[in-house]
């Protein structure tokens, strides 16, 4: 088992062995810890109960008989102890608390059949997964000689709008997605939020009328899993499998979710959640090729998802590592594919982190700067990160600029440590000294030449400045960005950002390409289900992942290749041809 796999797995067996003994203990159907808090999971049991959502949200409350289970429900699949255990699969208890939300979930299913068969896999699925995790264990020289749990997972079956509420609260994502998992933290909080509003707590009193656990047994909650029954249902037929198979796969994803799985931490992760995946599905049994998370031929892992069947109606394209290629350039393939796109009336615009002149420049170069084309005065767009947000007819519809205390503080860094540093004013830069990196910026990247200010009042006393950019060799911004961000930017109203590896942005929190595009997207009256946007860098992200259809480029770092719904070629082999090809075109 090699280190990173190592590291993670310690995280995953402090969840099945020791949270039960870290303060998180159900007594009953009421939970005790100490801040007292609850999170969806006890929502979910609360409501199931007693036929009602305490947040106030209209729910199914789920009563079918041994779905609702009354207590504890133990599911023995018969699996034989594995290798170097001493235990199996049917030594290990779950209980699974399942809700119906929605009110479209219903239509044409039979649902009370697909609950009940859903209810026991959570079971099964959960019991295997503690088992693949032990046996990993023992492969690496340990013991293991306590049955971890028992454990304890909330399921949600619901409908498109019903989870796409919750991506909207909790994610900031406006989007219907197939399924979510919220971890419970080992201190008993929801990692994934925190809801606004206090949650009712389950005393004793109230839990006298509830069913009775074993009161003896501390019960690890692992979390809780939401699955979108209509994003399923697409899903299951372009699969070319049932429904019940399709919900299976989500529900795997899920649970190894909740036992610390993440595929978005990095390509390694990905493959290592994607073996997890299919070692389930291998020993329950199912009647499918993989899991959620797919590896093709090439070495870019692809999430087999589809997160709409919109038509695209709007192409976002970020410039440096995307639309241009590693010269700077903008190869003919992907001109061909834009002028395309637009000649189906499909509009195309950029989000980058260039000032606008450099956009439009890069743009003149290859016929493409235009007011009915992709980058002019007069277009929509977005620029500086975000930060310089343009509508129809060339209106700003969005923006924000730095705080002077950052400027002062930042500049007089950058004089003190000889480091390049540019500020953005808009259509123009500023530097307090001239350096070669800052003629770079101009020569090969477009941005206006900066103008020399060599008093860091000057500047401040001037326009305002949306981001200050810092440029030096990539082992220097290595070790500038964490003192950054840990003691020159702290108390301060910035944040880092980084799409080049030479270069760091200084820009305000919260502020990004997908807060801007959602502002573009509301101008336009452009659903955001029918953008793709296009990125490789880490200022893609949050963009790559809102966007109804999410492309990675092959040379995307991996965090946006995981995020991504589709991987194609890289900058220098024509990925922006492909992606416009593939997803629009045809």
């Amino acid at each position: 088992m090699g280190a990173l796999y190592c590291r993670q797995f310690a995280r995953k067996m402090t969840k099945l062995y020791s949270m039960k003994h870290r303060g998180l203990v159900r007594h009953r159907w009421g939970y005790s810890n100490a801040s007292n808090r609850s999170t969806l999971s006890n929502r979910l049991i609360y409501s199931r109960l007693n036929d009602r959502n305490p947040c106030g949200r209209e729910g199914t409350g789920w009563n079918a008989g041994a779905i609702a289970a009354q207590g504890r429900r133990s599911i023995h699949s018969g699996f034989v102890v594995a290798a170097g255990l001493s235990f199996g699969s049917d030594d290990i208890t779950v209980d699974v608390g399942l809700m119906v939300e929605g009110t479209d979930v219903r239509n044409g299913l039979d649902m009370d059949a697909l609950a009940e068969s859903l209810s026991a896999d959570a079971v099964r699925i959960t019991q295997q997964a503690a088992v693949v995790l032990s046996r990993a264990r023992v492969d690496d020289g340990e013991e293991i000689i306590d049955v971890p749990g028992p454990f304890e997972v909330s399921l949600v079956l619901c409908d498109d709008e019903y989870i796409r509420a919750l991506n909207r609260e909790w994610r900031n994502v406006d989007k219907a997605t197939d399924v979510l998992a919220f971890e419970m933290g080992d201190d008993g909080e929801d990692l994934s939020c925190e809801s606004e509003c206090p949650l009712p707590f389950i005393t004793d009193e109230e839990s006298d009328d509830m069913p009775v656990m074993n009161a003896s047994l501390p019960v690890v909650m692992l979390g809780d899993i939401v699955i979108s029954i209509d994003t399923a249902k697409r899903q299951a037929e372009e699969r070319g499998h049932s429904l019940l198979d399709e919900c299976r796969i989500l529900l795997v994803h899920g649970v190894l979710h909740l036992l610390g799985y993440d595929h978005e931490h990095g390509i390694e992760e990905a493959e290592e959640m994607h073996q997890a995946e299919t070692s389930i599905l291998k020993a329950l049994g199912f009647d499918v090729e993989s899991g959620l998370i797919g590896f093709g031929q090439a070495q870019d892992p692809i999430m087999k998802r589809t997160r709409s069947n919109t038509e695209i109606k709007l192409i976002t394209i970020d410039m440096d590592g995307t639309l241009l290629d590693s010269n700077s350039q903008c190869l003919s393939s992907s001109v061909e594919a834009i002028r395309l796109a637009l000649d189906r009336g499909v509009r195309v615009i950029l989000a980058t982190g260039k000032a606008r002149p450099a956009a439009v420049k890069a743009m003149e170069k290859v016929g493409l700067a235009g007011d009915d084309l992709v980058v002019s005065s007069q277009t929509a767009g977005i620029f500086l990160q975000g930060l310089q947000v343009f509508g129809n007819r060339g209106q700003v519809i969005g923006g924000s600029t730095l705080d002077q205390s950052v400027l002062q503080t930042v500049l007089q860094y950058s004089i003190v440590n000889n480091i390049s540093v540019c500020g953005f004013q808009g259509d123009a830069c500023v530097t307090p000294f001239m350096t070669s990196d800052i003629e770079l910026l101009h020569d090969r990247y477009y941005e206006p030449l900066a103008a020399v200010q060599p008093s860091v009042d000057l500047i401040a006393r001037g326009p305002p400045i949306y981001k200050l950019l810092l440029m030096s060799d990539k082992e220097t911004i290595d070790a500038i960005r964490p003192h950054m961000d840990e003691e020159i930017l702290r108390g301060h109203h910035a944040t880092t950002m980084q799409a080049v590896e030479t270069m760091l942005e200084i820009v305000p929190p919260g502020v990004n390409k997908w807060t801007a595009l959602k502002v573009v997207s509301s101008h336009l009256d452009t659903p955001v289900d029918s953008i793709m946007a296009i990125g490789d860098g880490e200022n893609d992200l949050e963009m790559i992942t809102g966007a109804g259809l999410g492309i990675a480029m092959g040379n995307a770092v991996d965090k946006v290749k995981i995020a991504a719904d589709h991987v194609v070629a890289s900058n220098d082999e024509h990925g922006v041809f492909e992606a416009i090809e593939k997803f629009v075109l045809q």
